[in-house]
């Protein structure tokens, strides 16, 4: 049973797209794309960060649950649990897009900030994609890595009510990234991966 639903994620095609990501990222991961709105507080956002969003796009697309009518009505924990756990990888996995550019940074360059965003916004694509689906959950995904990106350029002074970190701050938010993960986690086991509104979204 627990190898059936298993089989019914994907996970292993999760997997894939992770090898790869990681392997895209490794070789353009270390650019930046410049954000100076305003030349005052310019921004940086790393390109890694949005091979995560991609890498959490695809995984979510390629894993949602094919028998989510059985699975919310059988009994017993399972498909709620494996929802989580699909979750959870698909949060921590594209964290491979920014562990792979470290060994080529400059010494003494911070870099847990960008893994903390990345991670902040793969939770985020994960906690929307039962409730939108996975493509709109990407999309919502990648507009808010760009909106985050500009208030931190235009309006820094509300960088403490922003969830990512920005290139000049390079602290982690990691209370936010936490909190995000969690939501993720929780809306994956209440709903096992999917509501009847993003199914019918996916199907048009």
């Amino acid at each position: 049973m627990i190898r059936t639903l298993v089989l019914s994620r994907g996970i292993h095609r999760a997997l894939v797209v992770a090898i790869l990501a990681a392997g895209v990222s490794a070789v353009i991961g270390r650019n930046v794309i410049d954000v100076d709105l305003s030349p005052v507080h310019p921004n940086r956002l790393p390109v890694a960060e949005l091979c995560a969003i991609v890498a959490a796009t695809l995984m979510a697309i390629l894993t949602r649950p094919r028998f989510w009518e059985w699975d919310r009505t059988s009994r017993g924990r399972r498909a709620h649990v494996l929802a989580g756990v699909v979750a959870a990888l698909e949060i921590m996995l594209p964290a491979l897009c920014v562990l792979v550019v470290v060994p080529g940074l400059p010494e003494r360059t911070p870099w847990v900030w960008v893994l903390a965003n990345a991670l902040t916004m793969a939770a985020l694509v994960q906690a929307l994609a039962p409730l939108t689906g996975p493509l709109w959950a990407g999309l919502l995904g990648l507009l808010s890595w760009l909106g985050f990106g500009l208030i931190h350029n235009l309006e820094p002074g509300l960088r403490h009510v922003v969830p990512t970190a920005a290139y000049p701050e390079a602290d982690a938010h990691w209370g936010a990234t936490v909190a995000i993960i969690a939501i993720a986690l929780l809306v994956h086991v209440r709903t096992c991966g999917a509501t009847a509104l993003s199914r019918r979204r996916s199907a048009d």
